[in-house]
């Protein structure tokens, strides 16, 4: 992919990102690896009635870090959905335009393996790890 596809592609992958939530709070956090350290953009946002709710200066820091993956880095997306008794967690691998859906086995071994020890982590209370979706992009 050329260079200067890289934010267009972002912006039609965070469309999506965005696109398959439901009503309510969401928390999205993308991560991008660049030589050797990451990027991470993070978005609180709200889905009320399809129409999303968010700051634009989170929106930009996300927006970077998906640029990134668009160009060609390795990255990921995790998505918080609060719920009214539990939260539910779901993740993808992303790189280029290339999207794979966690199924919740992966998204909850990834979501509770410490980063710098690699050892196990319980997962917290009251979060429940679902099966990403599929995007439209």
């Amino acid at each position: 992919m050329d260079s200067f596809e890289a934010p267009q592609d972002a912006k039609v992958l965070l469309g999506a990102l965005l696109r398959s939530t439901r009503n309510g709070w969401h928390e999205l956090t993308v991560t991008a690896s660049l030589d050797g350290g990451t990027v991470t953009g993070h978005l609180d946002f709200q889905n009320y009635r399809g129409q999303i709710l968010a700051h634009d200066s989170e929106v930009a820091d996300l927006l970077a870090a998906l640029t990134l993956v668009a160009g060609g880095s390795a990255g990921g997306a995790v998505l918080c959905t609060e719920g009214s008794h539990v939260d539910s967690v779901c993740a993808w691998g992303l790189r280029g335009r290339a999207v794979t859906p966690f199924d919740r086995e992966r998204c909850r071994r990834a979501y509770c393996t410490d980063p710098h020890t690699g050892g196990w982590t319980p997962p917290e209370r009251g979060v429940a790890y679902v099966d990403a979706p599929r995007l439209s992009i």
